[in-house]
């Protein structure tokens, strides 16, 4: 149990509640409601000496945090949501969106790691869809590039696909499904093929670095293991 004087407990409160992200404005507002009750904007901005201009704004942001409720009505009304709830939902939500954003990093690191050509032998499970991962990759592409993939996922690379091609970057394709590319490719010099059933996204680069990919999940598998380059 933490003991405060009272005249300390304003102060404390307030650097809690930064510290749980709110901004100055917000905690002002917050605490007021703490202490009055349901308020209107009007009493709002007089407690608290938030700009009448920025009172709504606040007031909203504080409702998407999910720690107040607003009343429609005449006069629009703001009503605190039970601390013991708000704040610990408001909490399990920064955790989740904070650990979303760690696991969105790592995979970027994965990614960089792997773009950067390093000499290491490995393979990586990423939480990424192949569209996302794939065009650092074709960029880095020196010499050769087969890719297999939906008709709609290669119409999205095809900038990518024909800058490579420009470079001298030997291209194969295999289409899953009817396409639209076939005068393109054929400038670019690119080699496709169609196949009417779908399959799994693969993606082989220089033969040294491999893309699998469900396109029902995700995730993909990055390798550059060669017995699993070999085997794509």
């Amino acid at each position: 149990m933490l003991f405060y004087k009272y005249g300390e407990l304003n102060n404390e409160l307030k650097n809690k509640l930064s510290s749980l992200g709110l901004s100055s404005y917000e905690i002002s507002a917050y605490i007021a409601l703490l202490k009055n009750g349901t308020l209107s904007a009007s009493e709002l901005v007089k407690r608290t000496g938030i700009p009448h201009s920025r009172v709504y704004d606040i007031s909203r942001r504080l409702s998407e945090k999910g720690l107040i409720e607003i009343v429609d009505g005449k006069p629009r009304k703001f009503k605190l949501i039970d601390p013991d709830i708000a704040l610990r939902a408001f909490v399990e939500r920064e955790k989740n969106k904070l650990k979303k954003i760690c696991d969105d990093a790592l995979n970027l690191i994965k990614l960089v790691t792997l773009s950067s050509g390093l000499e290491e032998k490995t393979t990586w499970v990423v939480e990424a869809k192949f569209i996302e991962i794939i065009p650092p990759l074709i960029e880095k592409t020196e010499y050769q590039l087969l890719l297999a993939a939906p008709a709609i996922l290669i119409n999205k690379l095809k900038e990518k696909l024909g800058m490579a091609a420009s470079k001298g970057v030997n291209i194969t394709t295999v289409i899953y499904g009817d396409s639209e590319l076939k005068r393109y490719f054929v400038e670019k010099e690119i080699e496709l093929y169609i196949r009417k059933a779908s399959s799994l996204n693969i993606a082989l680069i220089d033969s040294s670095t491999g893309v699998l990919s469900d396109p029902h999940v995700n995730y993909s598998i990055l390798t550059t293991e060669p017995i699993f380059v070999r085997a794509l």
